[in-house]
């Protein structure tokens, strides 16, 4: 019932302490180069119930959200479905809304199989 507090110490499914991280993995991916990934599952997400918690300032909000992906996978023609909370910091730049952080709560953390970054 209690969340990681440090990713670093504790266990964390996808960590990236930087977009350059997140970049390099969706690249390997894109190319072709992480067998893992080859072919891509086919998934298909909904994120639902969103709700501003709070902001800081006017240019930035929090917003909550729950979040369900279902994968096949083609491999091994199998289905699995991950649900769970998404938590934004949105901040506004030049007049549009970016994300400037986001945390996945994944509720189903028995993993039978891969979890990577297009499952989230």
């Amino acid at each position: 019932h209690r969340l990681a507090a440090s990713p670093d110490r504790e266990l964390s499914l996808i960590y990236c302490t930087s977009r350059a991280g997140l970049e390099d993995r969706v690249w390997r991916v894109r190319s072709g180069l992480s067998a893992a990934a080859e072919p891509l599952p086919r998934t298909a997400h909904a994120v639902t119930n969103p709700v501003v918690t709070h902001g800081s300032t006017p240019d930035e909000l929090q917003v909550a959200s729950s979040w369900t992906c279902h994968v096949y996978r083609l491999k091994t023609r199998t289905t699995h479905a991950f649900f769970g909370r998404y938590e934004h910091r949105l901040r506004q730049e030049a007049g549009q809304w970016r994300i400037a952080a986001k945390t996945v709560v994944l509720a189903n953390d028995l993993v039978p199989t891969l979890i990577d970054f297009y499952c989230l």
